[in-house]
């Protein structure tokens, strides 16, 4: 494990001091925004042993509403519910009941873990003012308290961690560099943690920062 971690740390220090040798040769050069959609081409090649999925632990308030703008699944056990717009319309009063059921506004009590997602990967999840790709995984912690993951693609993470910490000021040059870092410090907190704990990574600067979808 610590060798895996090591290499990766090895060459995302490579990679980046060449990008940025080949940022003063052209310094010269008028630096170019580049597009989110571009990100996931300037990355490093996603390692074979490693699950190209990400488990990002959201920082919520005591208050959750979720709403979307295409028909949701809603799965909790062998139950699986399918939601339209219309009658989704922000599920609100989100809350444990007891000691493994959640209160899932108007749908009543499902068993926890409940998992909510689209079967169109483009659709977007609102949650509390915040927009995500993926699915959102909704959990009971060690410490009894809610927790909601959202598990998403390593590529739209990295894009999403890019646009989050580095404006496109800071031209394209660095945001390559921005997103390799980001995308081998994600790598190692999946080797890391993906066998004992429900998640990979936090949102917040604890670990990087990561906003979701613009």
């Amino acid at each position: 494990m610590q060798n895996k971690m090591w290499s990766l740390l090895i060459i995302c220090l490579v990679t980046c001091t060449t990008m940025f040798i080949g940022c003063g040769e052209q310094k010269n050069k008028p630096l170019q925004p580049v597009k989110t959609a571009e990100i996931p081409e300037l990355l490093l090649p996603a390692l074979s042993t490693v699950s190209t999925q990400i488990r990002v632990l959201l920082t919520t308030p005591s208050q959750l509403t979720i709403s979307a703008t295409d028909k949701l699944y809603i799965e909790s056990g062998s139950a699986k519910k399918l939601l339209y717009p219309a009658s989704l319309n922000r599920l609100e009063n989100i809350r444990i009941i007891g000691n493994n059921n959640l209160q899932l506004g108007k749908l009543g009590i499902l068993e926890l873990p409940v998992s909510i997602y689209s079967a169109n990967p483009t659709t977007l999840i609102e949650l509390n003012k915040h927009r995500y790709l993926g699915k959102l995984l909704l959990k009971k912690s060690r410490e009894g308290h809610l927790q909601v993951i959202n598990e998403l693609n390593l590529e739209s993470y990295v894009a999403s961690v890019v646009d989050s910490e580095m404006p496109i000021s800071f031209g394209i040059e660095a945001r390559k560099a921005q997103a390799i870092l980001a995308r081998t410090y994600a790598l190692a907190h999946i080797l890391e943690h993906r066998s004992y704990q429900h998640y990979d990574l936090t949102d917040s600067t604890r670990h990087q920062k990561y906003l979701g979808v613009a």
